[in-house]
């Protein structure tokens, strides 16, 4: 039903902004500040602003601004005389969504109850964002997606599909991707200026642990629990007391 419903709303919302509105708020800050936007995070906002599907995606990486870039579509979005409101999953997450956007935002239950006190097509100029929506559970999606129908508000999934799973059943974020919500993706890391350590992100993303560790540090290879137990002893023992203390072993359990 969900996924009907993000179908069946299509191309049913006007555009927020033009595409040359947006295009020239983008120009005058790269043209003012030394750091610039990237590609990623200019198509997200394009996406944000010029979609007329009710509900769309920004799927992001770890480490593409993807909260920065949120924060460049909400001054915009205000401009235009739209409401925006976040929603996380975690407490935590409403903090930093918060604090880094400026986004007024506010965990699932207290948001969803908000959207119910509505009255049916209350809140046609208002956008919620849902940040970390990987952690969206199939229920929760359910119920949130209904509601911002019926209020006509309008929703932005924004998340990485392989990150942090619903603690409950079903995964909507991914699922409304493989259906074809309209999605933007955002693949230009920013967050690692260490060419090593962006590389180790990149193998990371794509599922190839041992490349990504072998890009930050040393792979030994031990044929044998016993062997790897003694080898890791001996490697600690060498280490001096500072090093010691600033050094963290993890072991699996099984």
């Amino acid at each position: 039903e969900s996924i009907a419903r993000i179908e069946n709303n299509k191309g049913m919302v006007a555009p927020i902004s033009s595409l040359t509105a947006v295009n020239a708020f983008q120009k005058k800050y790269n043209d003012t500040h030394e750091i610039k936007m990237t590609r990623s995070q200019q198509e997200g906002m394009k996406s944000i602003l010029t979609t007329k599907d009710r509900y769309i995606a920004i799927q992001g990486y770890a480490g593409v601004a993807k909260t920065t870039m949120l924060s460049w579509a909400k001054d915009l979005i205000e401009q235009e005389g739209f409401k925006v409101r976040g929603l996380t999953i975690a407490s935590s997450a409403a903090q930093e969504m918060t604090q880094k956007s400026g986004i007024k935002t506010d965990v699932f239950p207290l948001v969803l109850q908000e959207l119910k006190n509505a009255k049916n097509a209350q809140l046609k100029k208002t956008v919620y964002i849902l940040d970390e929506a990987s952690m969206l559970s199939s229920p929760q999606g359910h119920e949130l997606i209904k509601q911002i129908e019926r209020t006509q508000a309008r929703l932005i999934l924004v998340g990485d599909k392989a990150q942090l799973p619903s603690v409950n059943n079903g995964r909507i974020f991914g699922l409304a991707q493989e259906y074809d919500i309209h999605t933007t993706t955002m693949d230009e890391i920013v967050r690692q200026k260490n060419s090593k350590a962006l590389e180790a992100v990149k193998h990371a993303i794509k599922g190839e642990v041992k490349e990504a560790i072998e890009k930050l540090h040393h792979v030994e290879e031990k044929s044998s629990h016993t062997e790897r137990i003694d080898w890791i002893a001996k490697e600690w023992l060498s280490y001096s007391e500072d090093k010691r203390k600033n050094t963290l072993i993890f072991a699996a359990t099984h």
